[in-house]
């Protein structure tokens, strides 16, 4: 018993707090419920800002100086050349390191080139299957994009040249600009033969035969007729920047 008068006082003591502190009957120990769980944060929804740092650092541009003309390069660049230029002067860490970072560039390179090699070997072996299937059986050719023909392999270096378009939004502006050179080819042969056949309006002929002509230089200059794009040994990119030199030689004489 505690000392109350009040028989009824219940105890107090450790788990028997007073009554006006204990739980009522019928209401919640914690009215605002209980609290709800925060899920941690995702961290790899969060940009390393550390990485993004480093690469832009590494792609600042600084001034360098070779005699007496000023560029600019890259910090990945001038630590490159810093290293290659340490290695020439027999620092064998610095060839070690620029050996290093070579080996892998050139073993990923020759790996991506042996795979594309395969992958466009097999696809002309495929529609040289196709072609004779068709011919033997009197159907039209169907035209792949890129054409089979267009591609050029070369055994030795596994090298890969495509002499045509490449996607089929390619090939269609080919079309186009052939339809275009054919029409202009019309156009060229008739005014040289009105020229001959209408004097009178020679100078209109003329004009029609020069701007007809400009015409057929300007597709010339980057689309290859079929015949010249599948001769042995063609190169497309070759063929183009020869075409602007040209033309280029030709506004200098104008």
């Amino acid at each position: 018993m505690s000392g109350s008068d009040d028989p009824g006082q219940d105890l107090i003591g450790y788990g028997k707090p007073p009554a006006k502190y204990r739980f009522k009957k019928g209401r919640s120990g914690n009215p605002l419920g209980r609290p709800r769980k925060i899920a941690p944060p995702n961290l790899s929804s969060v940009p390393n800002l550390v990485d993004e740092f480093i690469v832009k650092e590494a792609l600042r541009p600084i001034p360098i100086r070779d005699g007496n003309k000023v560029s600019e390069i890259t910090v990945i660049e001038a630590v490159v050349r810093s290293m290659g230029l340490a290695a020439m002067k027999g620092d064998h860490r610095a060839q070690k390191a620029i050996l290093g970072l070579i080996k892998p560039v050139q073993d990923q390179r020759l790996n991506e080139r042996a795979a594309l090699f395969k992958k466009v070997v097999d696809y002309k072996d495929h529609w040289r299957d196709e072609f004779a299937a068709y011919d033997q059986r009197g159907l039209k050719r169907p035209e792949p994009v890129p054409h089979p023909d267009d591609i050029v392999l070369d055994n030795q270096t596994m090298g890969v040249r495509f002499n045509g378009p490449v996607s089929f939004d390619e090939k269609r502006q080919w079309d186009d600009a052939e339809s275009r050179r054919a029409e202009a080819l019309e156009e060229v042969a008739e005014s040289r033969a009105l020229m001959k056949s209408d004097p009178k309006n020679i100078e209109f002929h003329r004009a029609n035969f020069t701007s007809e002509l400009k015409i057929i230089e300007s597709i010339n200059m980057f689309i290859p007729t079929e015949a010249v794009r599948r001769r042995p040994g063609f190169d497309l990119a070759k063929y183009q920047q020869d075409q602007q030199k040209k033309a280029k030689a030709r506004k200098r004489q104008i």
